[in-house]
């Protein structure tokens, strides 16, 4: 890849399964499932990939999990410890690349471009990436290689688990060609079986057909689809700093209508982002709700509010009105999200009135040593229950 972009993506393996068997080495080689609090209503987090191979996956209702692995042991979700492994892989990925974008508790992008004379190949150095977290974590990760973002998450998808994946230079387009649509990172389980009925279950399906002829398949979506089937993404890796935005969204395995679990979905959202923006110590002004619907036809509205806020309720409010006023009353969709910005330090807390940022924070405080303890939905306030 000399001259040519080079980016890593680095994804750990089973990351909260391979924590809690480095933790406990008992459960080494054993199948393990990491979930939720409750048997009855929980899910699974993460599981090792002994357990996958009796069909388990993350997503799944622990039960069903258990009922398909009932030799599994079960552990806890341990938010505390994984924050600490997460700032040692942090450390770990800054020592190999000059710009690191993480993504995500167990992923990262390393930007080599233009390291080639410093650093030597890239495949070389996702190897000693490799090495280096498991000498000074002692846990296993995958390493794909491309020339942008999309390629070398595609790459480290195929390497698992714990290998390294390089998609040759100058024949990407051949490299993608032979893979299943599905894999595709951006190209979702209702979309591959839309595919399918027209016959359409290989990238190269997707390369060979004229994108005019695909947008008269797909609609509004199909421009996208087809920079994904030819490996095209112009994204940059972004360095870590102050975050611009928090976000979170869902794709639904099967299209969302109901007006009462649309809302249910969008507590956990605000849930999630709002906790993370506490975490940063920073407040939000503005709240944007993403709706995609089928056909990536999608749409994105956003409000500021009068006054920064890092509360679940007042952040809910403003996205539920989002979702009310621009949601198209009984259209299914696939996709909901919710994402914060203009931020706020906590240290501006005169943005908020004394009463309500005490009272607020007393209460957020609280849950969120719970959801710390015990994973981030153990406890919701009363409005996320009244779930169909």
């Amino acid at each position: 890849m000399t001259g040519a972009r080079a980016i890593l993506h680095v994804d750990m393996d089973a990351f909260f399964a391979s924590v809690a068997q480095l933790d406990d080495p008992s459960l080494r080689g054993k199948p393990v499932i990491v979930g939720g609090h409750s048997l009855r209503r929980g899910v699974v987090s993460a599981c090792s990939y002994e357990t996958r191979v009796f069909g388990v996956h993350s997503g799944m209702p622990l039960f069903e999990a258990l009922t398909r692995c009932p030799q599994a042991v079960l552990a806890r979700v341990d938010m505390p410890r994984y924050r600490e492994v997460h700032e040692l892989l942090k450390e770990i990925w800054a020592r190999h690349a000059p710009v690191v974008e993480t993504a995500s508790f167990d992923e990262a992008y390393l930007d080599l471009t233009g390291c080639d004379a410093l650093l030597g190949p890239p495949e070389g150095v996702a190897r000693a990436v490799q090495a280096d977290i498991v000498a000074s974590a002692g846990l296993p990760c995958s390493v794909g290689v491309g020339p942008n973002k999309l390629l070398a998450k595609v790459a480290s998808k195929r390497a698992k688990p714990s290998g390294v994946c390089v998609v040759p230079e100058g024949q990407e387009l051949a490299w993608l060609a032979p893979l299943p649509v599905g894999q595709i990172h951006g190209i979702g389980p209702k979309t591959v079986e839309r595919l399918a009925r027209f016959g359409l279950t290989q990238v190269a399906h997707l390369q060979a057909i004229p994108r005019e002829e695909l947008a008269r398949f797909l609609g509004p979506g199909a421009e996208h689809l087809a920079d994904l089937a030819n490996g095209i993404d112009r994204r940059a890796v972004v360095g870590s700093g102050h975050a611009k935005s928090i976000g979170a969204e869902r794709t639904f395995d099967a299209d969302v209508q109901d007006a009462a679990t649309l809302k249910a979905i969008i507590y956990d959202l605000v849930q999630e982002v709002a906790y993370r923006g506490r975490q940063a110590r920073v407040l939000a002004r503005t709240v944007t709700v993403k709706i995609r619907y089928q056909g990536f036809e999608t749409l994105e509205r956003e409000r500021t509010l009068p006054q920064a806020s890092d509360d679940d309720g007042t952040l809910a409010a403003m996205a539920l009105t989002l979702l009310r006023e621009y949601a198209e009353p009984g259209r299914p969709i696939r996709l909901l999200g919710v994402r914060l910005s203009n931020f706020h330090t906590v240290a501006q807390l005169n943005w908020l009135a004394p009463e309500e940022k005490d009272e607020h924070r007393r209460l957020n405080t609280a849950l969120d040593k719970l959801r710390e303890r015990h994973g981030l939905f153990i406890v919701s306030r009363a409005t996320r229950l009244a779930r169909p």
